[in-house]
C-alpha cells in the first residue's frame, strides 16, 4: 500500500507547476520563511522561554530523525529502490525513514501550537504540505512522511510541556505580589 499511494502522488509531479509548488514547500527556506516571524513575535512578547522550547523541538526533531533513526532503519529512498519515478530535484543523499523534513515542520509546528495556539491553523496544515511535497518530489515514502511527521509532533510536544512548565514556575504566584498589586 505503502508503494500505491507514493506512486500516486509522485505521478503529480509530472506537471511542472506542482512540481515548483513541491520544490517551494520542500525548500529549507521555508523554515526560515515561518519561523522568522515566530522568533520575532516571541521575542517582542518576550517569551524567551517559549522561543528556546520551540527551537530545541525543531531542532531535536531533526537530529533525531537523521542521526538516530535513519541509521538504524536505514531504508533506501524510493527514488533509488523504484523503477519510473518522477525526481524534480533530483534523489539527493542520505536515507528515508523517518523524513527529517516532516521531523522538523511538525516539531516546529506543535511546539509553536502549544504556546501559541491560534498558529495551529496555519503551522500544521503547512507542516503536512511539507511532508506531503516529500513523496512528490519522490524522495519518501508515505510511512517516512508519517514516522517524520510523528517524530516531530511528539519530540515538540515533549520540548513545549518543558517550556509550559518552567514558564508557570516563572510566573509570581498571588502570594509573591506587594500588597498594593494583589488589589
Amino acid at each position: 500500500m505503502d508503494e500505491e499511494v507514493f506512486r500516486s502522488v509522485n505521478s503529480m509531479a509530472s506537471s511542472s507547476i506542482i512540481a515548483l509548488i513541491g520544490l517551494a514547500l520542500s525548500s529549507r527556506w521555508i523554515l526560515l520563511v515561518v519561523g522568522a516571524p515566530i522568533v520575532g513575535w516571541m521575542l517582542k512578547k518576550k517569551r524567551i522561554v517559549a522561543l528556546v522550547a520551540i527551537v530545541l523541538g525543531t531542532a531535536s526533531s531533526e537530529a533525531m530523525s537523521s542521526h538516530v533513526i535513519k541509521p538504524l532503519v536505514d531504508r533506501e529512498r524510493p527514488c533509488r529502490s523504484l523503477q519510473s519515478v518522477t525526481v524534480p530535484a533530483g534523489c539527493g543523499p542520505g536515507r528515508s525513514f523517518p523524513s527529517s523534513h516532516a521531523a522538523s515542520g511538525f516539531g516546529l509546528a506543535t511546539a509553536t501550537a502549544i504556546f501559541v495556539p491560534k498558529s495551529a491553523v496555519v503551522l500544521l496544515p503547512l507542516a503536512a504540505m511539507v511532508a506531503g511535497s516529500r513523496v512528490l518530489l519522490g524522495v519518501h515514502f508515505p510511512s517516512d512522511v508519517l514516522g517524520g511527521s510523528l517524530v516531530g509532533a511528539i519530540i515538540g510536544l515533549g520540548f513545549a510541556a518543558i517550556g509550559r512548565r518552567i514558564e508557570a514556575r516563572k510566573k509570581p504566584s498571588k502570594q509573591d505580589e506587594p500588597a498594593s498589586l494583589a488589589l
